[in-house]
């Protein structure tokens, strides 16, 4: 979104090897509590999910959910 900036960010949660086995190892999920600032409304704080996959030995986004109300 245009004119969209982060504010502040805080790693709450991480995850993937509490699964049951077999663990998938090239992928893992990251859970941050945000804060943004849209345009002129006012700063919102809420939690979002980035997951994460490795290629060749390097760590990429390939999702974010939740990033607005």
């Amino acid at each position: 979104m245009r004119g969209t900036r982060l504010i502040d960010y805080q790693l709450v949660d991480s995850g993937c090897w509490e699964r049951v086995a077999p663990v998938d190892v090239t992928r893992t999920w990251h859970e941050f509590r945000v804060t943004i600032e849209a345009g002129e409304r006012e700063p919102i704080s809420k939690v979002v999910v980035v997951h994460t996959t490795t290629e060749r030995g390097e760590w990429k986004i390939t999702s974010v959910e939740g990033p607005l109300p």
